[in-house]
């Protein structure tokens, strides 16, 4: 888009871009609404410097000719979209992905960024530093780069999710407004700084390498720690669990967790949502959260879904209510989450502390979660049979006691 003023043709090869964006990510509204921002402030920024021109010299020449092939081409490119597999459904998608107040207020990538939190500094930086440049004395932004900044800007406020479309935008300028500065300083100060072109290449070409090096290291210490991170943050022993004891009905998932059980346990086992929340829609996300939040008639969905089973965090408000609420007992209980499994026997034969499989030791040596949990949910389940087979067999008190 820059090049284009120069070279229009170039605007030719944003067909090509779109039609595979569309066809691999929703993102590509992003693209076509810079293009769109982009035509606008260079249209109102040729009008804005033909009228002074014209007060100025009478003249009414405009730069704006070399635009002219671009909003044709924007047209196109808008035309491009429904060649997809949804078809034109796939227009009103970022509309109502970017209106859902569901996603705004449960999905964290989705809320505003927190800046007493450190991940989000860098960020803050940047902006002070966009700052600092614009307002600097000499600062030479055009009309079009400050409504992709104030439009951006908005957006990374609003949502996390779109802090990188701010930074795309705002590095370059930030770049463009330092060499300038230092130009400026290396043009007035005597002796004047002179960088010869190939020592600049060489810097340029050590940048990239450099940014091309920490992405493989970082990617491969990632590889590296996805197992501990999987077992901090996942429930690893209760899909070991489930994958030796599959529900008989629907399944009632932690959000965070849907991918996850997605990813481990189908086709056999399909999960009551995941982390594509955009999918599911707003009334479904609300309902989830209602239920999970144990707010208004929670109960009601897991009738309307016939949900059989339950796995949610140990923590979580749904586990505390589950385990006051008849008709559920808990199969499964470690330090990261526990199920509960619809039943027609009394709780009181099934809820009874377990042993977390990180605990299980195997000759006085602790042992790790594969190592150590089939021999538990065997005994587990060894011993709720016999539990079963006693309450059938005696007397009820037989068994409280």
């Amino acid at each position: 888009l820059e090049r284009s003023g120069r070279n229009p043709k170039l605007l030719w090869w944003t067909l090509l871009l779109t039609l595979l964006w569309v066809n691999l990510h929703a993102g590509f509204a992003l693209g076509l609404g810079v293009y769109g921002l982009f035509l606008i402030g260079d249209w109102i920024e040729n009008e804005w410097t033909t009228r002074i021109r014209f007060a100025q010299t009478g003249s009414q020449s405009s730069t704006r000719i070399s635009m002219r092939p671009a909003l044709p081409i924007l047209v196109i490119n808008f035309l491009l979209v429904p060649l997809n597999p949804n078809g034109a459904k796939l227009f009103w998608y970022p509309i109502e992905t970017l209106r859902s107040s569901a996603m705004q207020n449960f999905i964290a990538e989705w809320a505003s960024p927190n800046f007493h939190r450190p991940e989000y500094w860098p960020f803050l930086l940047i902006l002070l530093a966009l700052f600092a440049m614009v307002s600097s004395e000499g600062a030479n932004v055009r009309f079009r780069d400050v409504l992709l900044l104030i439009v951006s800007l908005f957006a990374a406020l609003r949502s996390i999710r779109l802090i990188p479309l701010f930074v795309l935008i705002a590095v370059p300028l930030i770049s463009q407004q330092v060499a300038n500065w230092l130009r400026a300083r290396t043009a007035n100060d005597s002796p004047r700084i002179y960088f010869p072109p190939l020592p600049r290449q060489v810097l340029n070409f050590s940048l990239v390498v450099g940014m091309v090096a920490f992405a493989a290291i970082h990617t491969e210490r990632v590889i590296q720690e996805q197992p501990q991170v999987n077992a901090q943050h996942f429930p690893q022993a209760a899909v070991v669990f489930l994958q030796a004891h599959l529900p008989a009905g629907p399944v009632f998932n932690n959000y965070d967790w849907g991918g996850y059980l997605v990813w481990n346990l189908y086709p056999a086992l399909r999960v009551f949502i995941d982390g594509r929340a955009d999918i599911y829609g707003n009334q479904f996300l609300h309902e989830f959260a209602d239920t999970y939040g144990l707010k208004d008639d929670w109960r009601q969905t897991f009738e309307r879904w016939h949900i059989e089973t339950v796995i949610v965090p140990i923590d979580s408000p749904l586990a505390t209510g589950l385990g006051g609420a008849p008709g559920w007992v808990a199969t499964f209980e470690d330090h990261q989450g526990i199920i509960y499994t619809r039943s027609s026997v009394p709780p009181s034969l099934f809820l009874h502390p377990l042993p977390s499989p990180l605990e299980t030791t195997r000759n006085g040596n602790s042992t790790s979660v594969h190592d150590g949990y089939p021999g538990y949910a065997r005994n587990y389940t060894l011993d709720t049979h016999l539990r079963l087979l006693l309450w059938l067999t005696s007397p009820p008190q037989a068994v409280y006691k």
